[in-house]
C-alpha cells in the first residue's frame, strides 16, 4: 500500500506527494481531468505524456536517467477521496489521473541556483546535460518545448563520474539533471496547430533547426546572469517581470535601434550572413522602428508574414534575441535602462566564448564552444 509522506507542490490542475512504497520513495503526481481526456486521442495531454513516457522506458539506462520513469498510472473518479492529508477538509470526488514516478529529491534547478553557489564548470556539465536530455529527445521525434532552467529541471547528486555526448566523456561534477513535466511534448504524429503557435512550424520541417533553438535559449541562459536578474526583481518592489512584458521588450529594442544606429545596423549584417532569408525582415524592422505597433504586431503584417517568414519564425527572433544579448554584453548599464530590468547584471563569459555562441548557427557547434570552455581551449 502506498503511504503519504508529505505534498510536494501543488498547482491549477492537481499535486504532487511524496509516498512511500515497499521502503523506497516515490513521486504521486495527482492531475484533475475532465471526462473528455479519457479518450485514447493524442489531442489529449495524457496520451501524449504517457507516449513519451513509454519512449523513456525503452531507452538505455545512461540515457534513461535524465528522464522521470513512471512505475503505473491510473484514472481515478474518486481523487480526493483516495487522495488526502490529515491538513486538509474532506472534498468531494472529482476526476484524476494519478501517476508513480521516480522521486527525483527536492530541488529544481533554479532552486539549487540560488541555494548554492554553482561553479563555472558545473554550469557548463548541467548546460552539456540538457543538451543530451535535448538530443535523446529529438532521436526520438520529440521536443518537450518547456526545458527552460526553472522548475522542469530537477537537479540530484550523482556518484556517476561520466556521460558520453558527440562521443565525448562529459563530467557529472556530482549532479545530475533529469527533465521532469511533460505537458507540452511535441512529436509530428500528435500535430500541431501552427496558427495557434506558428513557433512550432520549424519543429516539423527541419528538427535540427528547432533543436539548436530550444538548445541555444535552453544553455545560454544559464550562463548569462539570466535568471539572477529574474531574482533581482524577484526581490525587488517591482511587479512585473520585463521578460513577461512583450511591449516593454519591444519597446526596449526600438530604442536600442533608435539611440544605436551603427551598432543595430551592423549586427543586420552579421547576423544576415547567418541567416539571409531574414535579411529584409530585419531592415523591415529598423524602418519601422518608430512605429507605435510592437516588433510583434510588425511582423504580423502583411508586407512579412510569408510561408517563408513563418518556416523560420524561431530563427528571426533568435537573431533578435542574439542582438538584444550582444548590446547587453557591451552596454549592460544602458540595457536596464532600456529593458526595464531591476539590477545591472553582467555576462560572465569570455569574449571569444560569446562571440562564438553567438555565431553559432547548428547544435554541434554549440557543443563545441561548451566543450572548449569547459577544457579552456
Amino acid at each position: 500500500m502506498i503511504k503519504i509522506i508529505k505534498k510536494l507542490g501543488e498547482g491549477t490542475f492537481g499535486k504532487t506527494y511524496l509516498v512511500k512504497y515497499k521502503d523506497k520513495k516515490y513521486a504521486l503526481k495527482v492531475e484533475y481531468i475532465e471526462n473528455s481526456e479519457k479518450n485514447k486521442s493524442y489531442k489529449n495531454k495524457i496520451m501524449r505524456e504517457l507516449d513519451l513516457f513509454n519512449y523513456i522506458s525503452k531507452l538505455n539506462n545512461e540515457d534513461k536517467n535524465f528522464f522521470v520513469n513512471l512505475y503505473n498510472f491510473e484514472i481515478n473518479n474518486d481523487c480526493y477521496q483516495n487522495i488526502s492529508e490529515k491538513t486538509e477538509k474532506p472534498k468531494k470526488s472529482q476526476l484524476c489521473i494519478k501517476y508513480l514516478m521516480d522521486y527525483c529529491g527536492k530541488y529544481t534547478l533554479d532552486k539549487y541556483e540560488a541555494k548554492y553557489n554553482i561553479s563555472k564548470k558545473r554550469k557548463l556539465s548541467i548546460i552539456l546535460q540538457l543538451i543530451k536530455i535535448i538530443l535523446i529527445l529529438y532521436k526520438g521525434g520529440y521536443s518537450h518545448n518547456d526545458l527552460h532552467v526553472g522548475t522542469n529541471i530537477m537537479v540530484t547528486k550523482t556518484k556517476k563520474k561520466y556521460f558520453t555526448l558527440n562521443n565525448y566523456k562529459v563530467p557529472f561534477y556530482g549532479l545530475q539533471c533529469i527533465a521532469i513535466d511533460y505537458g507540452e511534448v511535441s512529436h509530428k504524429k500528435f500535430g500541431i496547430n501552427y496558427k495557434k503557435h506558428p513557433y512550432k512550424k520549424m519543429f516539423s520541417i527541419n528538427k535540427d533547426k528547432h533543436a539548436f533553438t530550444e538548445i541555444f535559449i535552453s544553455t545560454y541562459r544559464l550562463l548569462s546572469s539570466y535568471q539572477e536578474m529574474i531574482y533581482d526583481c524577484i526581490n525587488s518592489k517591482k511587479k512585473t517581470l520585463p521578460w513577461l512584458n512583450n511591449n516593454l521588450w519591444s519597446n526596449g529594442m526600438k530604442k536600442l535601434m533608435n539611440n544605436h544606429i551603427i551598432f543595430f545596423k551592423s549586427r543586420i549584417e552579421k547576423y544576415s550572413e547567418l541567416y539571409p532569408e531574414h535579411k529584409k525582415n530585419l531592415q523591415y524592422i529598423f524602418e519601422y522602428k518608430n512605429s507605435s505597433k510592437s516588433i510583434d504586431q510588425l511582423i504580423l503584417d502583411k508586407k512579412i508574414t510569408k510561408a517563408t517568414f513563418y518556416n523560420n519564425y524561431d530563427y528571426f527572433y533568435n537573431i533578435l534575441y542574439k542582438i538584444n544579448e550582444e548590446f547587453r554584453y557591451y552596454y549592460p548599464n544602458l540595457y536596464k535602462k532600456y529593458f526595464g530590468w531591476c539590477s545591472v547584471r553582467k555576462i560572465d563569459i569570455p569574449e571569444k566564448y560569446f562571440l562564438r555562441l553567438l555565431h553559432a548557427n547548428n547544435y554541434n557547434q554549440l557543443i563545441n564552444v561548451y566543450l572548449d570552455m569547459l577544457h579552456k581551449k
